[in-house]
């Protein structure tokens, strides 16, 4: 399961606790931390909305979120699910995400890199730009 938390806390306790909570890396729970100032600096250009579907399996969520982590794109809202799939019954994976794409990226960039995770994880992603009136602005699909 993948949660996330809003931490504030005193300015000169910031360094003790991101120390503390990068050190869970190796007891093998990852963590992605980032100081309110760092994420109040990086410009944010646009929201886009990204559909994660495949073949469950144990990390992806990681592996999808680390992703766009590397690119500095931050998850505004991630929801998942685990059903059967029709004819095979096997687990599958869907997720909805709401992303912010930093000034330096473009759509592009976020598709090509999610595209390189889908297909490593045997992922169909399917990226469009935020509605705008009820009706997407543009709807592309990396496999085609």
């Amino acid at each position: 399961m993948q949660e996330s938390w809003a931490v504030r806390i005193e300015e000169k306790k910031e360094n003790a606790l991101m120390d503390a909570l990068m050190a869970l890396d190796s007891e093998g729970l990852s963590v992605v931390a980032h100081p309110e100032n760092e994420i109040k600096k990086s410009s944010a250009s646009a929201l886009a909305e990204v559909e994660v579907t495949g073949q469950d399996r144990i990390g992806i969520v990681q592996q999808i979120t680390s992703t766009l982590a590397s690119q500095d794109i931050n998850v505004e809202d991630f929801e998942s699910s685990v059903t059967n799939a029709p004819w095979t019954g096997e687990k599958l994976f869907t997720a909805k995400l709401i992303i912010l794409l930093p000034e330096t990226k473009t759509f592009d960039d976020v598709r090509a890199a999610i595209t390189e995770t889908a297909d490593d994880l045997m992922v169909e992603v399917k990226a469009s730009a935020p509605e705008k009136d009820g009706a997407p602005t543009s709807k592309v699909s990396p496999r085609q």
